[in-house]
C-alpha cells in the first residue's frame, strides 16, 4: 500500500460531473448582469455616481490621538529620565524613535478614521 498511486483528480468528488469551463458563458453572464443593472439606473450620471461616489467629509481624529500619545510618550521618557537620574543617550534615542514611529504609524500606515 505504500507504493506509488495515481492521483489525477485528487480533490474532485467522484460523483461530480466535471463540465469544462466555458469562458464565453462567464463573459455573457457578466454582460447580462451589467445590462440588467444599467436598466435599473435612470440616468448616466446616476450610473457614474455608483462608481465615483465622493467620500463624505469628516474630521479626522488622528491629530488628537497623536497629541495624546505624544504627551504620554513624553511623560514616560521624563519619568524614565528622573528614575535614572541623568540624561541617558539611549533614552534620547528611544524618545526620537518613539515619536517618529508614532507619526509613521498614525499618518503613514493607518487610513483616515
Amino acid at each position: 500500500r505504500l507504493g506509488q498511486t495515481q492521483s489525477d483528480n485528487l480533490n474532485a468528488r467522484e460523483d461530480a460531473a466535471r463540465a469544462p469551463v466555458d469562458v464565453n458563458r462567464f463573459l455573457q453572464d457578466n454582460v447580462a448582469r451589467d445590462e440588467a443593472a444599467a436598466r435599473l439606473r435612470a440616468t448616466p450620471e446616476q450610473a457614474a455616481a455608483d462608481f465615483l461616489a465622493p467620500r463624505t467629509a469628516y474630521k479626522s481624529r488622528r491629530n488628537r490621538d497623536y497629541i495624546i500619545c505624544a504627551i504620554g510618550f513624553t511623560l514616560f521618557y521624563a519619568v524614565g529620565g528622573q528614575m535614572l537620574g541623568y540624561l541617558n543617550p539611549f533614552l534620547i534615542g528611544f524618545f526620537v524613535m518613539g515619536h517618529a514611529g508614532l507619526a509613521w504609524v498614525l499618518y503613514g500606515v493607518m487610513d483616515r478614521y
